[in-house]
């Protein structure tokens, strides 16, 4: 029994910072690089993969594991989850056997990329939505074989698509504006806001209703375990609106308007209510996670 529940609790919650981190990736990286000039792309290219191709491996190696645990003891709904695992693991493997780095040179006559710098990023991000595919894929099939009703499926599904997504900024993107001069970082933002604002407020919403009504229907554990993840839901969104919206709002306008001395404190509200936020998140995902465990 225990070992069922940790298989379903794990399988749950590293499916859905899983998928929820790739599907970030393709929404917000690799479309800003489709729009990056040709002479900043490898750098940013290598700085993030650093840390989030890591990220990103170390969370499908997880949920393959605790997937194929859950698999072993779930007896009727085993076999959807060995589909998912087997989605996880093969997609694992093909990843790093399709995944090549960025170009390591620029040509110093022309000051243009090489020719295959130009293809690179298409190529990529090719290779890179069809894992976001198969990783949403996966996530959904452990999502049916382990929620049975349709409330629950909601839940869990929109809440790990969210927590990815935070959970990806705050390991990936925060580092590298912290990091950043203020111009680039500024450049950089304002692409990253435009590809992340319809994407995480969808699936934040989305979590804290369909938590409500799974909540609503529930009972015990179950049902205090589903407040308890929509009250972290609700902090982490209200909360990080009215504390980071204001900055987030004056990095947005022209810098001309800003002294750097005021656009640096915003940055810094900024980065330190998305570690708020990614807590609370990662608090209501467990939360999600555990009442379903124990329905």
């Amino acid at each position: 029994m225990i070992v069922h529940a940790v298989g379903l609790g794990g399988m749950l919650f590293f499916g859905g910072l899983w998928a929820g981190s790739n599907l970030m990736m393709l929404a917000e990286r690799a479309r800003t690089w489709q729009r990056m000039a040709d002479e900043g792309y490898p750098d940013d290219f290598r700085r993030t993969m650093m840390l989030s191709k890591l990220w990103v491996e170390v969370t499908g190696l997880a949920t393959a594991f605790s997937s194929g645990v859950f698999a072993i003891t779930a007896g009727p709904s085993a076999t959807v989850a060995i589909i998912a695992t087997s989605i996880t693991a093969f997609t694992l493997v093909a990843s790093g056997m399709i995944d090549k780095p960025a170009p390591a040179t620029m040509t110093a006559a022309t000051g243009q990329a090489k020719p295959e710098l130009r293809g690179h990023r298409a190529v990529w991000r090719g290779h890179h939505a069809g894992r976001t595919l198969a990783a949403v894929a996966a996530f959904l099939c452990l999502c049916t074989a382990a929620c049975p009703t349709t409330a629950g499926w909601a839940m869990i599904v929109s809440g790990g698509l969210w927590t990815g997504g935070v959970s990806f900024l705050a390991v990936e993107r925060s580092r590298a504006w912290r990091d950043m001069p203020l111009d680039d970082f500024l450049a950089d933002f304002r692409v990253s806001v435009r590809f992340v604002d319809p994407l995480m407020p969808v699936c934040c919403f989305a979590s804290a209703i369909a938590a409500t009504v799974f909540s609503r229907a529930s009972h015990g554990t179950s049902a205090i375990f589903g407040w308890v993840g929509v009250v972290c839901t609700m902090i982490a969104a209200v909360g990080s609106g009215a504390v980071s919206a204001p900055s987030v709002l004056r990095m947005l306008r022209s810098e001309k308007t800003q002294t750097s001395a005021q656009l640096m404190r915003d940055r810094t509200i900024m980065l330190a209510s998305n570690v708020v936020r990614t807590i609370a998140a990662l608090l209501a995902f467990v939360c999600l996670d555990a009442a379903i465990i124990a329905q």
